[in-house]
């Protein structure tokens, strides 16, 4: 802990925080860090997560996976080839890709699992059914892209974990079916796209 205000008030409360909005949180820590100081060549953070993947050479990236600052993309042909995915468990990503077609759910969401802090997740062609999880639904998250998935329904309070998230895409799915108070919990919502499904509203 170091003081930059002579009373120390800059420290006060710093074991309450539990996110950084706007900022990056590092690794096993409450120390936040403005994004101007992102890979800025001096390490902020006790493990220097601040300057991973700052160049394209970072040499942990997964096989069929592409990984650039805090954003990690993989098309991998199938949902097992997902190789070098626990090395990545200490990597802080922000923006997280996955695509593969008909994807085993618990193989995706034990990937989700390796990154907690992401902001952004970008779920297309995955053969999702259900976007009412926790592994999904979680209350970092500002975007949110499940479109082109096989969601056939969106249940009651669905999105109640996510309070911050600001664009939902879950078009081209196969909801026929919204419930009451899906959306209550989005208060922050900016831009939702439902288009191309055969939605109904009780």
């Amino acid at each position: 802990m170091m003081w930059d205000c002579p009373s120390g008030t800059d420290e006060t409360h710093c074991s309450d925080l539990k996110s950084c909005p706007g900022n990056f949180n590092c690794h096993k820590s409450m120390v936040c860090v403005n994004i101007s100081n992102i890979c800025d060549g001096v390490d902020d953070c006790a493990y220097g997560d601040d300057e991973f993947f700052c160049s394209s050479s970072f040499p942990v990236c997964p096989h069929n996976c592409t990984c650039l600052l805090f954003t990690i993309s993989c098309h991998p042909p199938n949902d097992s080839d997902f190789v070098g995915i626990d090395n990545l468990a200490k990597i802080p990503y922000l923006a997280v890709i996955i695509s593969v077609n008909h994807v085993n759910t618990d193989t995706l969401l034990t990937f989700l699992g390796y990154f907690p802090q992401a902001l952004l997740l970008s779920l297309q062609h995955n053969a999702i059914e259900k976007v009412c999880n926790a592994h999904i639904n979680r209350g970092n998250i500002y975007f949110l892209d499940v479109s082109y998935n096989s969601i056939n329904k969106l249940e009651q309070n669905c999105f109640q974990n996510i309070h911050l998230l600001l664009i939902l895409n879950i078009r081209f799915n196969k909801i026929s079916e919204i419930k009451e108070h899906t959306f209550n919990y989005l208060t922050r919502l900016e831009t939702l796209d439902i288009s191309s499904n055969q939605t109904s509203q009780p």
